[in-house]
């Protein structure tokens, strides 16, 4: 491909990676240098090491962020009301808590609608963010070794040229109103975001809040509100058959209440989908059909029939047109997508 553009890019990594890359992302690939590099790339095997390279960085964005894109699910319980109060009191005298709220915010809390201009008063003040370096070490050209309480050091002798291979950031995530779709910007590790998203770290191991949770408590001094769960509706990039409906729920969550929290999740994510997709067993011979054609991906229909008829003369077809439906209706249902001639 001699010349690319932005959107190509986003849809090779949505490819590779079976996610959309968000703009909080591209963004984060963009100051590495690569995204340009590619746009300007006319060689193909070039391209196809710089797209390498992306993916990785992307990954690694991803693996640096914890999921957010998950509403939780309200409930009125009263046990789980005390434990959020209980979380609320407890995380309010957490020591690192208390200094940021003293030293940073000079001991008066922001009202939830401020903390967004809070966050880009201080990242306007920070004037940029760390960016962390990823180098590829080869075999032999490190040594490491324990170093006490320092954790593990590494020891790296000269690296060639080539061993930087990408840039990436941190990001904090923090709640915007209106939206359970929380905001990002990147990190100053030496700066009150970098300090900010150490704290939320701390209370998020301590009580299985959200980033953008934890970093709304220290700023306005709200807890989540009391949640029976989490549910993650996660769109497929190829159909409906690759679709994803994750809960995480309290046990005590009763089964007819699951099944409500699954039904609309699923309802959500399948909006606009018309007749709205019911999950029907599909028999053995559309199943064989359906990988058979996957199988056989440059045979035409016609030849495809043929070799179909002698492979399983139980299910031989004897109308050319009967069996090209047959073969796309399998394949739609076991996929999710249309069969596409290769």
């Amino acid at each position: 491909m001699p010349n690319w553009s932005s959107a190509e890019i986003k849809q090779r990594l949505n490819e590779r990676t079976g996610s959309r890359v968000t703009p909080t992302e591209y963004d984060a690939l963009i100051s590495t240098g690569l995204v340009g590099e590619l746009l300007s790339s006319g060689g193909a095997s070039r391209a196809d090491d710089l797209l390498d390279d992306l993916e990785d960085d992307l990954l690694e964005i991803r693996r640096r962020q914890p999921a957010e894109e998950e509403p939780r699910i309200r409930t009125d319980s009263m046990e789980i009301r005390a434990m959020r109060t209980i979380q609320r009191v407890e995380a309010s005298r957490q020591p690192e808590v208390q200094r940021f709220r003293a030293e940073v915010l000079k001991g008066r809390l922001l009202k939830r609608a401020g903390i967004e201009p809070w966050i880009r008063d201080v990242k306007e003040r920070e004037e940029g963010s760390t960016m962390y370096l990823r180098i590829r070490i080869r075999p032999g050209a490190a040594r490491t070794r324990w170093n006490g309480r320092s954790g593990w050091k590494a020891h790296l002798g000269a690296l060639p040229d080539d061993s930087a291979v990408g840039m990436t950031h941190e990001f904090l995530a923090y709640p915007r109103p209106g939206t359970w779709q929380p905001g990002r910007v990147a990190v100053r590790d030496d700066g009150d975001t970098g300090r900010l998203k150490e704290i939320a770290r701390i209370l998020i191991s301590s009580y299985g809040w959200l980033e953008s949770e934890a970093v709304g408590f220290i700023l306005s001094g709200k807890a989540p509100e009391p949640e029976s769960g989490r549910v993650r509706a996660k769109p497929a990039l190829l159909g409906g058959a690759y679709a994803r409906v994750a809960l995480d729920v309290d046990a005590r969550l009763g089964p007819s209440d699951v099944k409500a929290v699954y039904s609309k999740a699923r309802s959500e994510l399948l909006q606009g989908r018309k007749p709205e997709p019911r999950h029907r067993p599909v028999g053995e011979k559309a199943c064989r059909l359906a990988v058979f054609r996957a199988e056989h991906p440059t045979e035409s229909l016609g030849s495809l029939r043929g070799m179909w008829n002698s492979g399983f003369p139980k299910w031989r077809y004897t109308r050319q047109k009967e069996f090209n439906r047959a073969v796309r209706s399998a394949y739609s249902a076991i996929t999710g997508q249309p069969w596409r001639e290769r």
